[in-house]
């Protein structure tokens, strides 16, 4: 399992990052966290595609699927769709999809113990800038 930490006081939101490449599936029902995840990643030269849910999410991996390089989701969702559920039908269709995980929740609360290993990315909210973007660069490289 890969968390991420929050970041030395002392660095900024674009230390290190560099732009990026790459098509995300951004999937956040808190619009706050939706909007600002979404500047950010942009801003670092990502092409966002938002979906305010699960279910929001699938029409757009239909249409989008073989283009999305990560997809971003938080676990806990309204509409019967949760993170995991979206995950796992999108690594059905494309098994080199990365993913990255959010939550309020600690992993563990939100997610289950089984999902404790390792190639699992993590984020916990609330989470700094530069978490975010060392997730994405991490989930990208591999």
């Amino acid at each position: 399992m890969t968390t991420y930490s929050t970041p030395r006081a002392n660095s900024t939101a674009s230390e290190g990052f560099g732009r990026g490449a790459g098509v995300i599936l951004l999937v956040e029902d808190d619009a706050s966290v939706r909007n600002l995840a979404s500047r950010l990643l942009g801003l670092h030269g990502f092409h966002v595609i938002v979906a305010e849910n699960g279910r929001d999410a699938l029409p757009i991996w239909e249409q989008y699927g073989t283009e999305i390089d990560l997809l971003l989701t938080d676990v806990v969702m309204p509409h019967g769709v949760s993170g995991r559920d979206l995950a796992n039908r999108c690594l059905a269709d494309n098994q080199r999809l990365r993913v990255i995980y959010t939550s309020g929740y600690n992993m563990e609360l939100s997610c289950g113990s089984d999902w404790l290993r390792d190639g699992i990315h993590f984020v916990q909210k609330p989470y700094h800038p530069d978490q975010l973007m060392s997730a994405v660069r991490a989930a990208l490289r591999k």
